[in-house]
């Protein structure tokens, strides 16, 4: 089921065989977003979920992503989507999932729209923008 899910969310995005490897991992890059990741959660969990994320890389010199990130994240913000984030190698990371069972290709798409939201906050204030 989510398999047709993914497919028709290519489809919206111009890529008709677009699916998860068979890891169950998918991997894009997107103009003005970032590397958006698509990949199924681990089969033990009591309710299977997608994970999407995008990774967007930090200068080094940007001491104050990780204090941007833990910000945008915070529970306070009552955000319509479960959000996590931080740093790895290089890269802010931001997450969120969708039930498995429950989602769809307009699901799969509002998060990667959250997650844009998200990317151009903890964003704007790395480039300076207010």
């Amino acid at each position: 089921m989510i398999e047709r899910e993914i497919a028709e969310f290519g489809r919206r995005m111009g890529m008709p065989s677009f699916a998860l490897s068979a890891d169950g991992l998918a991997a894009l890059d997107v103009e003005g977003l970032g590397r958006l990741y698509l990949e199924r959660g681990p089969d033990d969990a009591q309710e299977r979920e997608l994970l999407v994320y995008v990774a967007l890389p930090v200068p080094d010199y940007d001491t104050g992503a990780p204090r941007r990130v833990l910000e945008a994240c915070h529970y306070r913000h009552a955000h319509p989507l479960p959000l996590a984030g931080g740093l790895h190698n290089g890269n802010i990371i931001l997450i969120t999932r969708l039930p498995e069972g429950r989602a769809t290709a307009a699901d799969i798409e509002k998060a990667v729209l959250f997650l844009g939201t998200i990317r151009d906050q903890v964003g704007a204030a790395q480039e300076g923008r207010p």
